[in-house]
């Protein structure tokens, strides 16, 4: 089994997600694709951010897609993920990048912690000009290995975010309500440079 190599970057920035279209995910008809709404119980159907923890064993063992985006941060990890067949390896302080239409299966073993946000893909693509290097880029590599200090802001994020939706009955369906959350998540990760 070969595992294909991946990145090092010990800055990203986040700070400028945009709308962009024209990308292309990898395409095929017969892998299932999951909606943003069959991972939440009590989500309403307009909702386009959802927070995760990852703990101990899982498995994926049937190849799907997602129509949305997803964001997984590891702190600890061991396992496998792969992206559009191409096998990575889970872990320590990485992020794993799924696209939308992008098939994926993973098996990560029990010491793993993680996190996890899954972004509807409209909500994604309004961020996409303002990412450091084109969403190609990262669909070609969707593995970030970061330093301890990039992990721990990530980290920091991904906590307030999570206490953000938490705290807050989001409504994500009217426009003024979506600017509101908008404007709640670009707080929280706005103006940092990774």
């Amino acid at each position: 089994m070969k595992i294909a190599p991946s990145v090092q970057i010990s800055r990203i920035n986040f700070t400028n997600f945009r709308r962009k279209s024209g990308y292309v995910g990898f395409h095929t008809d017969h892998f299932p694709v999951l909606g943003i709404q069959e991972f939440s119980d009590n989500q309403l159907q307009g909702c386009h951010l959802l927070f995760n923890e990852l703990h101990g064993e899982r498995s994926i063992d049937e190849p799907h897609k997602h129509d949305f985006f997803i964001i997984n941060l590891f702190e600890h990890g061991k396992g496998s993920h792969t992206i559009d067949f191409t096998e990575y390896e889970v872990g320590n302080s990485q992020i794993h990048l799924v696209f939308p239409d992008q098939v994926h299966q993973w098996v990560i073993e029990k010491e793993t912690v993680g996190y996890q946000l899954m972004i509807s893909r409209g909500w994604f693509e309004s961020f996409l000009p303002s990412l450091r290097f084109s969403a190609s880029y990262y669909q070609n590599h969707p593995v970030i290995h970061l330093s301890k200090e990039t992990f721990q802001t990530f980290l920091y994020e991904f906590q307030a975010i999570r206490k953000e939706i938490s705290e807050t009955n989001v409504f994500w369906g009217s426009h003024s309500e979506t600017e509101r959350a908008d404007w709640s998540v670009g707080q929280q990760i706005g103006g940092r440079d990774f």
